[in-house]
């Protein structure tokens, strides 16, 4: 058997090196929008800009088993 799982959320750092830069957190709206959250604003994002900008803390939900 096989579990089946969806992206839900990830975690972005904006910047050039570990101990500089910025963190955006983006999670994906019951209809399917992507939000991005950063600092007091959210705004609507593209999956291809949450991928593009590489995110390295991604969060998913099993969503089933098949087999």
């Amino acid at each position: 058997m096989g579990r089946r799982y969806e992206l839900v959320s990830t975690i972005t750092h904006h910047g050039r090196e570990a101990s500089k830069g910025h963190y955006t957190a983006d999670a994906r709206y019951p209809n399917g929008q992507w939000l991005r959250f950063d600092d007091a604003s959210v705004a609507a994002i593209g999956m291809n800009k949450l991928l593009h900008d590489q995110p390295y803390v991604l969060f998913y939900k099993q969503v089933g088993v098949s087999g």
